[in-house]
């Protein structure tokens, strides 16, 4: 095994900063996470495990997961990103499973206080095509405890992405018409 003294990494889509300090195990065809602490800038923490397979550092194959308690996952602006941006805290998981080829994301999160997110849709039109926002009043949550999620996968160049969140009333969302 290796042991990670203050790694530090950025996910700059989303502009926030992580760091870790635990053991890494190697073995010639596999990287294991075994529940790693991951904390993020504002010192909150999340549990990693997982691991990832290989044949001499090719041919990757993924399982990793991720769950945390109010984790600092966005901070961005809209020069950032103008389609959507803000600053989220959640609760949740993510779960990356498959190849590179063909890699599966499954994110499941609730947003916590502090969470301000901003989508500007500039036109009708715009509004009219974001069939990937979906509105719901707590009753409707309650009588259709279950939603599909067919209409709301993503598929680009081998990422199949599910995002299942659930916005609760203390976040600060605003769409900008």
């Amino acid at each position: 095994s290796v042991h990670a003294d203050d790694i530090h990494f950025d996910v700059d889509l989303m502009k926030t900063h992580y760091y870790i300090r635990d053991s890494v195990y190697f073995t010639p065809n596999e990287m294991r996470f075994d529940n790693m602490t991951v904390v993020d800038q504002k010192n909150n923490s999340a549990k990693f495990w997982g691991s990832i397979h290989h044949t001499l550092f090719w041919d990757y194959k993924y399982d990793l997961h991720v769950k945390g308690q109010n984790m600092f996952v966005l901070n961005t602006t809209k020069l950032d990103n103008p389609l959507y941006y803000g600053t989220v805290y959640a609760d949740g998981t993510l779960d990356i499973e498959g190849t590179n080829d063909n890699l599966i994301m499954n994110i499941g999160g609730k947003t916590r206080q502090g969470t301000k997110f901003f989508i500007p849709l500039q036109e009708t039109e715009e509004a009219e095509e974001s069939k990937f926002i979906r509105f719901t009043t707590s009753a409707a949550v309650t009588r259709n405890k279950k939603f599909s999620s067919d209409d709301y996968q993503v598929n680009i160049s081998g990422l199949n992405l599910t995002i299942n969140a659930e916005i609760t009333p203390e976040a600060q969302t605003q769409i900008i018409f």
